[in-house]
């Protein structure tokens, strides 16, 4: 009877450390799965204007961001604006360089 419940005892034992190691193994997929999930909601609100990106939520839009930068890494990178003395306002974003007139 004593070499059951020993044997039992490593048996929860073994299973509490698989257990363990399957949460470590876990947590860096729900972090890929949320950030997935983070980046279908983005390209739901996209609305592709004027060669920029704008994310339109609840009726407010925001932006303007570089298509270069979501198309190739999906990454929503903002465009800053700076005026120039001919041509009004340009942007530019500061991740890949890309400049563009409005």
């Amino acid at each position: 009877m004593y070499e059951r419940v020993i044997s039992l005892q490593s048996q929860v034992m073994e299973l509490i450390g698989a257990n363990m190691s399957l949460r470590e193994e876990m947590q860096p997929l729900k972090e890929e799965l949320r950030k997935l999930n983070d980046k279908t909601e983005i390209t739901k609100s996209l609305k592709h204007q004027n060669n920029n990106y704008y994310t339109v939520v609840a009726g407010k839009e925001d932006g303007p961001f570089c298509t270069v930068c979501w198309d190739v890494d999906k990454r929503l990178v903002r465009m800053f604006g700076y005026q120039v003395p001919v041509g009004g306002t340009r942007y530019r974003c500061d991740y890949c360089s890309r400049a563009r007139s409005s």
